[in-house]
């Protein structure tokens, strides 16, 4: 069996936040939840726990996954409450650029509200990606959310009075 490092396990338990993404869910995400004792000291940590959802799916790997299909996924694999929060574009992505990404299998991943909050995972929407000749997420646009969230979360001021202005999202 492959060990976790002592201080992985050490950074994760004394973390205020722990952000399992982006990357591809079973080739970059999950590998490093099934090594022995991590997803059990992501269990136990009190860190704020933000899963970062992949805006499209992924021939072969996450074909017709919603976001709430990620998450449980992830949960299946690391138990519950190994995610908080999850993180999902909320942008709209230009109808030619589906039309590239269709020809090869990839297609945006559908943000299922209602099935989210029955796994128990809050969820953020937010403009998370870059969208050129391909759709990436932003790194400005993806590290300014987490940072807002873990600083809403960890001050007390919660999310939803964050993100939620005028009666609209951010």
């Amino acid at each position: 069996k492959v060990q976790p490092v002592q201080s992985a396990l050490d950074a994760i338990k004394n973390a205020d936040a722990v952000v399992l993404g982006p990357g591809s869910l079973y080739t970059s995400i999950m590998p490093n939840l099934l090594v022995e004792g991590v997803a059990d000291t992501l269990r136990r940590s009190k860190a704020v726990k933000i899963y970062i959802c992949n805006v499209m799916t992924q021939p072969g790997e996450t074909d017709g996954y919603t976001a709430s299909m990620h998450v449980k996924a992830i949960l299946d694999h690391a138990g519950k409450g190994a995610i908080d929060y999850v993180l999902v574009n909320s942008t709209p992505i230009s109808p030619e650029l589906q039309a590239e990404y269709a020809k090869t299998g990839a297609y945006p991943v559908l943000v299922d509200e209602d099935e989210l909050n029955a796994l128990g995972v809050g969820f953020i929407k937010a403009d998370i990606i870059n969208e050129t000749n391909v759709i990436h997420h932003d790194p400005v646009k993806l590290s300014r959310n987490v940072m807002k969230m873990v600083y809403s979360l960890k001050s007390g001021s919660g999310l939803k009075e964050y993100y939620v202005e005028d009666n609209r999202m951010r």
